[in-house]
């Protein structure tokens, strides 16, 4: 089963969040993190299990809430490099268990769906302050 992309994540309020990609394929991957159309943050990379990266270098995007939010994550894909242009990726998997929700991209040369592996880590900031 293939979901939208770009895929919508809801992020209660009150809330820190932290997300992070892994390309594990030979294409250029690319994951672009939007909130009401102003992209926070872009991913990428290639190659197997490695970690893809922010044009700074920085391998994670945080931030925090005070109302509920939703981010927007298109995932996308060039076989030219990092200068594009760029494809829409296959999103193959879409799950949540507690505070971590995973979405699997695939970039259309295969089906196996783990081309790019966004991780999303979602804590109540009430938690975090009362040190739980």
């Amino acid at each position: 089963m293939t979901h939208s992309n770009p895929i919508t994540v809801k992020i209660a309020s009150e809330s820190n969040y932290q997300l992070s990609c892994v390309a594990n394929g030979d294409l250029q991957q690319r994951v672009t993190v939007s909130q009401n159309g102003k992209t926070l943050g872009t991913f990428s990379g290639s190659g197997e299990g490695i970690q893809m990266k922010q044009s700074d270098g920085s391998t994670t995007l945080s931030g925090s809430t005070r109302q509920p939010t939703q981010l927007s994550l298109l995932f996308q894909n060039s076989k030219n490099g990092s200068n594009g242009p760029f494809q829409n990726s296959t999103i193959m998997l879409d799950s949540t268990a507690g505070i971590v929700t995973t979405v699997a991209a695939g970039d259309s040369t295969d089906s196996r769906g783990g081309d790019t592996v966004l991780t999303l880590v979602v804590t109540s900031v009430s938690a975090v302050g009362a040190g739980h």
